[in-house]
């Protein structure tokens, strides 16, 4: 895309918002969020100069709500999903994502109730049209809040639905696997942990090297090595998982965010507490 548009960017700004675009969603599935973030930013700048109000611009809108949710910037994926929902129409794309990703930010802004009955209408509605990808996709979503708020039960139930939807998704299906091996470690079952993450592990094996990340696999991989016993390993493993977040907020150039994106993000905090817990906080190299 970039030869064939490259040398139209300067002049037709759509031109410039595909380009932006494509390789916003390469970095984001090769998790340089932060990179990614930029230049859906910049996609949605030229799409907007272009005078593109339908699905385009709606994706751009929903990717940069995904970086923001990624973050643990709640407050302005909340803001980002609410512009959704006033720009498009109710049976749209762009408003069916911004009431899930309203009622997933509210759900980490304090109001879990009434994150918990958006996403449970928007998996009603789902269901009503056939859209097992979606169903699972909110499924999996529900399956975290419930685990944030100390609903085990429930959240095992949600990841179990939602992995039978996923088979096809399989970005989708490690991290629900995560949150499913999560879920039965705080209920004390460290072999049943284990195998969801070994599942996860033989599907993130398939993945090319820049593409199999997941931070939550490996912190609950660790976590459910301890629980077996099996402390040396799952110490080297949240050292590991410690130093590649702590490379990736060094990647993020706005403070706030960055803060966000280790305090505010429920696993990302986690590991950070869990590896000082085991190994003790980083020593300065001055």
């Amino acid at each position: 895309m970039e030869q064939l548009g490259g040398p139209y960017a300067d002049q037709d700004p759509a031109v410039r918002g595909w380009l932006d675009f494509s390789s916003a969603v390469r970095r984001y599935f090769q998790w340089d969020r932060w990179a990614a973030f930029g230049l859906f930013q910049r996609a949605a700048a030229s799409f907007e100069e272009a005078g593109e109000r339908q699905h385009v611009l709606a994706m751009t809108h929903i990717q940069i709500c995904q970086c923001y949710r990624h973050f643990g910037a709640y407050v302005e994926s909340r803001r980002v999903a609410e512009a959704l929902l006033a720009r498009h129409d109710p049976e749209t794309l762009g408003a069916k994502a911004g009431r899930a990703f309203l009622a997933f930010s509210r759900s980490f802004l304090g109001e879990v109730d009434e994150g918990i009955q958006g996403l449970q209408k928007e998996i009603d509605l789902a269901t009503a049209d056939d859209n097992n990808h979606t169903v699972g996709n909110l499924r999996s979503q529900l399956a975290t809040i419930y685990l944030h708020r100390g609903d085990i039960e429930a959240a095992e139930r949600e990841a179990m639905a939602a992995i039978d939807l996923l088979a096809r998704s399989q970005m989708d299906l490690i991290a629900t696997l995560a949150t499913l091996a999560d879920a039965r470690l705080k209920q004390r079952c460290a072999a049943s942990a284990l195998s969801a993450v070994e599942r996860a592990r033989a599907v993130l094996r398939a993945f090319p090297p820049d593409y199999a990340v997941s931070p939550h696999l490996e912190l609950v991989h660790a976590e459910a090595l301890d629980a077996m016993g099996d402390h040396a390993r799952a110490q080297e493993m949240i050292a590991v998982a410690r130093a590649d977040l702590l490379a990736r907020a060094e990647q993020i150039s706005d403070p706030g965010v960055r803060r966000s994106f280790l305090e505010d993000v429920p696993e990302n905090a986690r590991t950070v507490a869990r590896a000082e817990a085991w190994l003790g906080p980083i020593r300065s190299s001055s």
